[in-house]
């Protein structure tokens, strides 16, 4: 018998990120929008941007620690990626 677990992926206010708190994130076109999909990563609390993008990405750690010096206005550019 074996398991796999993982540590609870919360955002950067300590709320948990999941299905039981509300827009959930789903692959599936039938459950979310390709719209909607965009909009949650677009609309992710700039605090959570780098964290995010090391979990979520295959981005090379170098790509990442560039976008994490953005600040301000310019972290959207990080958020299309």
């Amino acid at each position: 018998l074996f398991a796999l677990t993982a540590p609870l992926i919360t955002t950067s206010d300590g709320k948990k990120m999941g299905k039981s708190e509300g827009g959930a994130i789903w692959l599936n076109k039938d459950k979310l929008s390709e719209y909607d999909y965009w909009q949650f990563w677009r609309n992710t609390s700039d605090a959570d941007v780098v964290r995010f993008l090391k979990l979520f990405t295959e981005l090379p750690l170098e790509r990442i620690g560039e976008l994490e010096e953005l600040s301000g206005a310019d972290i959207n550019r990080a958020k299309i990626i």
